[in-house]
């Protein structure tokens, strides 16, 4: 074979590691890991709720019901998706030669997962932009596929949406998680798992301020966890968490992690990546498909910043 590596074994590397390649691409990406995930939606589901109040009656006899529980629902939509490439045999030869000839990589990992390692984190970072900017209105073709947290929740009567700031920067940024925190439904306000999604130069004027007022009592940054963007704001349960598909549009979403889902159909076999060689026209073509979409439990635990 003129390209120098067996092509015929690249696709049987990847369909024989198709669903954990997919299972990487989807839900390894950092919000998906934080997040709650609703597997196996096909095109709509529901996300089935509870609550109801508790009424204490004095203690005689008889029986005399009070209070109430409401079941009811929010509907989960998912986008169908796909990736389609194609690559020229005598391209990927030149990248395999390459690769393996670098010093020190007598036990390189094999061509086809350096292939496979490098489209997974590519999805991964589509799927965290689409997961915050989605917006099927948009006339931009890399987010108007399927809508995001933002675009799922806006008009959301639930929704505490914060207003009155211009971009979250080092002058205003500790005013206005405050103003966030404060405004978070009292019902979560003691929940183990608050966050403030937004993005990684957010994050880092929220710490340049907290530094600013030489409060050197307090540690805002995690130990061991500022490389991941994670910081926890000073007397409160409550994390800044930076993630990559905020990068850029200067919102903030609070809301406890497990109230916001992530819609798959990830255990259905119509989840797949696939890899396949065409020898008559010298062409490795890949493909990968999926479903997503995202929704909120509850949008009364919710509070945005819309930038």
């Amino acid at each position: 074979m003129a390209t120098g590596f067996n092509l015929a074994g690249l696709s049987e590397y990847v369909n024989e590691h198709s669903q954990p390649i997919i299972r990487r691409s989807i839900l390894e990406g950092k919000t998906i890991s934080l997040i709650d995930i609703m597997p196996n939606v096909k095109h709509k589901s529901t996300i089935n709720r509870i609550e109801g109040d508790l009424v204490i009656l004095p203690g005689n006899c008889g029986f005399a019901p009070s209070g109430s529980t409401a079941l009811d629902q929010r509907e989960m939509e998912v986008c169908p998706l796909k990736i389609n490439e194609q690559y020229c045999a005598e391209d990927l030869t030149t990248k395999y030669v390459n690769t393996m000839l670098k010093a020190g990589h007598e036990d390189a990992i094999p061509f086809e997962a350096q292939l496979v390692d490098e489209k997974v984190q590519l999805i991964q970072d589509a799927i965290e932009t689409l997961v915050w900017q989605g917006d099927t209105s948009s006339a931009s073709a890399s987010i108007n596929k399927c809508d995001g947290f933002f675009k799922t929740l806006s008009g959301d009567t639930g929704v505490s949406t914060i207003v009155g700031y211009t971009g979250i920067t080092q002058a205003n940024a500790i005013a206005l998680v405050d103003e966030m925190i404060d405004n978070i439904d009292v019902d979560v306000i003691n929940a183990n798992n608050l966050t403030i999604f937004m993005g990684f130069a957010e994050v880092r004027a929220y710490a340049r301020a907290f530094r600013t007022l030489n409060r050197y009592n307090a540690q805002p940054i995690n130990e061991d966890e500022g490389d991941q963007f994670r910081l926890v704001v000073d007397g409160t349960n409550v994390t800044i968490q930076g993630v990559k598909g905020l990068n850029g549009t200067g919102k903030a979403m609070l809301s406890p992690a497990d109230n916001l889902v992530f819609g798959t159909d990830l255990l259905d076999e119509s989840s797949k990546y696939v890899i396949k060689y065409d020898e008559f026209e010298n062409q490795v073509k890949a493909a990968a498909y999926w479903k997503m979409g995202v929704q909120a439990k509850w949008a009364r635990y919710v509070v945005v910043y819309n930038g």
